[in-house]
C-alpha cells in the first residue's frame, strides 16, 4: 500500500517541481525582458504617441500575474521617438495630454498560453487627461491613439477582408483614425475595467470653453473584444459617477453650471464597419444635491427675456434667481455619439417656484457648442392662478368689458390645466442661441373685432377692426 502512495505521489511532486521551476524560469525571462524601455517601444509600435512609463513592476507569483506600470504619459510623436528611451530628452509626464500615476494589469498566464489575452482586472489609477473637442470632429486623442503611420493614409489590413461579421474590405486599407481594433489585431477578455479618481479636461476648439470633469470613476462589466466578430463583442455594461463644472469664457469668474451625477450605462466601443473607436454610450444618472445652473447662461437669460413679452398682458414674472436646482425629477437620460449629447427624457429644473423642462430630443454637439431644444417653460399653480387674476390689466386698448374674452384667448394658448405655460425652441451656439416663443400672442385688435361682432354683428365687427388697422 505504502509503495502505492509513493508511486502516486512522487509524478504529482515533480510534476509541482516542474511547474514551480516553469514559473521561476517564466518569471526571471520575462522580468528580463519586460522593461521600461521594451514596454516604451511596444507601446509606440502600436500607438501614434510618444510614450513615457516611470516604473514597471511585473509579478508572475500572483495569481493572476500583475503588471504595473506607474508615472505613464502619452503627448505627441516627436523627433525624440527615433531614439533608444535612455537617451531621449526627458519628458515632462505633468505636462502631456495623457498621464496615468499608476495602471495594473492583471492577466491570466493559461489565457496566454492558449494565445488568448484574458485581462481579468485592468485599473487606471489617477488619470489626468486634456482633450480638445475639435469642431470639424473627433478630437485631439484619436491621433495618439490610432496606428503609426502617415495620417489618413490608413493601416494595411492584418489578413483578408472578410464579411458576414468579420473584417471588412475597404480596399485594403483601414480608415485607423483612432485606436483601430482591426489595425492593432486585439483579441481576448476583459472582465474588469476601472478608471479610478480620473479627471479629464474637454477643450471645446469653437468657444475655447473648458469643460471640467472630476472625481470621474467608470467601471465596466467583462467585454469581450474579437475583430473576426465585433458586432456581437462590442458591448460592455459600465457604471459611472463624476462631477462636471462649466466656467464662462467670456465671463471670468462666472460659473455656468455644476453637476455631479451617477449611475449605470451601456456602451458600444468600436465602429464595426471601420473597426475604429466609437463611443456610443446610453445612460441614466441620477443627480446630486449641488447640481445647479447658473442664471447667467446666454440660453436661459434669452429665453427668460422672451417670457417678458407677458407684460403687455399684464404678466409681470419677476428677475430670474441666482440658480436654478434639479425639479421634481433628479434622474437624466442622456445618449452620447460623435460629439452629440442627446437628451432622451425631459429634465425638470426649477428657478425658485417656476419650472423648466428640457425636452427629449435636445442635442448639444461638444465639438460645436452647437445645440437644438425644446423648452417648456411653467409657472407654479400659486403662482399661475395669481397670473390668471392679471391678465388683461394694463391693457387700456381692451374695454372692460372685453377682458374676459382676451382671458379666454390667454387661457387657451398660454395654459395647460391651470399652469401658465411657455413653449420656447432654442438653436444655434450656446453662447448665441436664437430663441422662438411658440406661444402665439393674443391679437389684441382681432379681440376687439370678435367682441364688436359678438356684440353688435359682422359688419360692426368689421369696421371696428378697420378703425384699428388690418
Amino acid at each position: 500500500m505504502k509503495r502505492l502512495v509513493r508511486k502516486m505521489i512522487l509524478p504529482v511532486v515533480v510534476v509541482a517541481f516542474l511547474a514551480m521551476g516553469a514559473v521561476v524560469c517564466l518569471s526571471i525571462l520575462a522580468r528580463k525582458h519586460v522593461t521600461v524601455e521594451s514596454l516604451i517601444l511596444m507601446a509606440e509600435g502600436e500607438l501614434n504617441s510618444r510614450v513615457h512609463v516611470g516604473q514597471a513592476e511585473l509579478s508572475l507569483f500572483k495569481f493572476p500575474a500583475t503588471l504595473t506600470l506607474k508615472d505613464v504619459a502619452l503627448s505627441e510623436r516627436d523627433s525624440e521617438t527615433s531614439k533608444p528611451p535612455s537617451e531621449r530628452t526627458p519628458l515632462n509626464p505633468e505636462s502631456a495630454p495623457v498621464h496615468v500615476r499608476e495602471i495594473s494589469l492583471s492577466v491570466s498566464l493559461v489565457a496566454l498560453l492558449r494565445k488568448r489575452v484574458q485581462v481579468r482586472e485592468f485599473v487606471f489609477h489617477d488619470p489626468r487627461l486634456a482633450i480638445t473637442l475639435y469642431e470639424e470632429g473627433g478630437m485631439s486623442l484619436d491621433k495618439l491613439l490610432r496606428k503609426p503611420g502617415p495620417a489618413g493614409d490608413g493601416a494595411e489590413l492584418p489578413g483578408p477582408g472578410r464579411t458576414g461579421g468579420g473584417l471588412r474590405e475597404m480596399g485594403g486599407k483601414l480608415n485607423a483614425k483612432s485606436l483601430n481594433v482591426y489595425a492593432q489585431g486585439f483579441l481576448g477578455e476583459m472582465r474588469e475595467v476601472r478608471f479610478e479618481d480620473a479627471s479629464i479636461d474637454f477643450i471645446i476648439e469653437k468657444t475655447g470653453m473648458v469643460v471640467e470633469a472630476r472625481r470621474v470613476n467608470m467601471r465596466f462589466d467583462r467585454m469581450e473584444i474579437d475583430p473576426s466578430a465585433l458586432e456581437e463583442t462590442n458591448t460592455a455594461r459600465a457604471e459611472i459617477e463624476a462631477e462636471v463644472r462649466i466656467d464662462a469664457v467670456e465671463s471670468p469668474g462666472v460659473r455656468y453650471a455644476e453637476f455631479d451625477f451617477e449611475g449605470p450605462a451601456e456602451a458600444s466601443l468600436f465602429d464595426p464597419e471601420s473597426g475604429d473607436l466609437d463611443l456610443d454610450i446610453r445612460g441614466g444618472f441620477e443627480l446630486g444635491e449641488g447640481s445647479y445652473i447658473n442664471a447667467r447662461i446666454p440660453l436661459v437669460q434669452r429665453g427668460w427675456a422672451a417670457m417678458q413679452k407677458l407684460r403687455g398682458l399684464g404678466i409681470k414674472i419677476g428677475d430670474l434667481p441666482e440658480k436654478a436646482l434639479p425639479g421634481r425629477s433628479r434622474t437624466v437620460a442622456v445618449h452620447y455619439h460623435d460629439q452629440r449629447f442627446t437628451v432622451e427624457e425631459p429634465i425638470s429644473i426649477w428657478y425658485n417656484d417656476w419650472e423648466v423642462a428640457v425636452l427629449e430630443g435636445t442635442s448639444v454637439h461638444s465639438g460645436t457648442a452647437e445645440h437644438r431644444a425644446r423648452v417648456e417653460v411653467i409657472a407654479s399653480e400659486q403662482l399661475s392662478n395669481k397670473f390668471y387674476g392679471q391678465i388683461g390689466r394694463g391693457v387700456d386698448i381692451v374695454p372692460k368689458a372685453l377682458r374676459p374674452i382676451l382671458m379666454d384667448e390667454v387661457e387657451e394658448t398660454w395654459f395647460r390645466d391651470g399652469r401658465l405655460l411657455a413653449e420656447i425652441t432654442t438653436e444655434g451656439e450656446l453662447s448665441r442661441p436664437s430663441i422662438d416663443l411658440q406661444n402665439k400672442f393674443p391679437d389684441l385688435k382681432e379681440i376687439v373685432r370678435k367682441a364688436g361682432k359678438k356684440i353688435l354683428g359682422d359688419q360692426v365687427g368689421d369696421a371696428i377692426k378697420g378703425l384699428l388697422g388690418d
